[in-house]
């Protein structure tokens, strides 16, 4: 299509300006003359938005001039095709170069966010009952250096069988999480303060000839915990827990299958 046509075409888009478009038969230098500033912005726009070929030569042609110079200077480009949007950069680029000053885009607005606030894991479990009446704990807790998890294995009749607390990687305390919910008949999920008095309930009818375990916590539970903290990745976790059963019978060991 030529320059002639594109503008033919712009006349029929643009009525305010037809009259103006047609008389001048396609010349542009007689056009950029007979329409007024705001006419020539428009016409220039539409151009840029619909015939940018077209556009980019009416722009070598009016740009000779301070008028057509204004016209392409005006048109926005926050309203163009991404076609347009790069004629009118290069528009702008050789006005620049010819020293005509020329106005920088507006920055794209930004929308302000919060930073990402990590989610705070949370939550308790416990197993079923074995044969012999025990069942295991889980709970964690927020700490400085990210979240502990209490594991602990309680009886009502011979107390608090084990005890330890573990600083596993967020990484690996969701794969942990996630193995140990797989199974919803065999692992029960429930407050961790029902966890916490469950231990402390049973650590009130700790047998006599069972010290209770090193890493035990005092009551509260969990409260200004000063024991070592060892860090297992969740995998060591769940092959700990596994040999902690090997012992028992097969139903036991059934009970536990969902680590493996």
């Amino acid at each position: 299509m030529s320059l002639a046509d594109a503008l033919e075409a712009a006349a029929g888009a643009l009525p305010e300006e037809a009259e103006r478009i047609r008389p001048a038969n396609g010349d542009a230098v007689r056009l950029l003359a007979a329409l007024p500033s705001e006419g020539a912005r428009r016409v220039a726009a539409w151009l840029v938005a619909n015939r940018p070929a077209d556009a980019e030569e009416l722009a070598e042609i009016w740009c000779e001039e301070p008028a057509g110079q204004a016209a392409f200077l005006g048109v926005d480009e926050s309203e163009l095709p991404k076609e347009g949007r790069k004629l009118l950069r290069r528009v702008r680029h050789r006005l620049r170069s010819r020293g005509v000053a020329t106005p920088e885009p507006a920055p794209a607005p930004t929308v302000a966010r919060l930073a990402a606030v990590e989610e705070e894991l949370q939550g308790a479990y416990a197993s079923g009952f074995d044969p012999l009446g025990a069942r295991q704990l889980w709970w964690l807790e927020p700490s400085p250096a990210g979240t502990r998890l209490f594991e602990c294995v309680i009886d009502d009749a011979r107390g608090v069988l084990s005890f330890d607390v573990y600083q596993p990687t967020r990484s690996d305390l969701r794969r942990f999480l996630k193995g140990l919910t797989r199974n919803p008949s065999l692992i029960h999920a429930l407050e961790p303060a029902v966890a916490k008095a469950l231990l402390l309930r049973a650590a009130e009818q700790q047998a006599s000839d069972r010290p209770a375990p090193k890493r035990w916590i005092s009551r509260p539970v969990a409260k200004n915990c000063t024991s070592r903290v060892s860090t297992p990745t969740a995998r060591s976790i769940a092959a700990k827990m596994r040999v902690r059963t090997a012992g028992s019978s097969e139903a036991a060991a059934t009970m536990f299958a969902c680590w493996k």
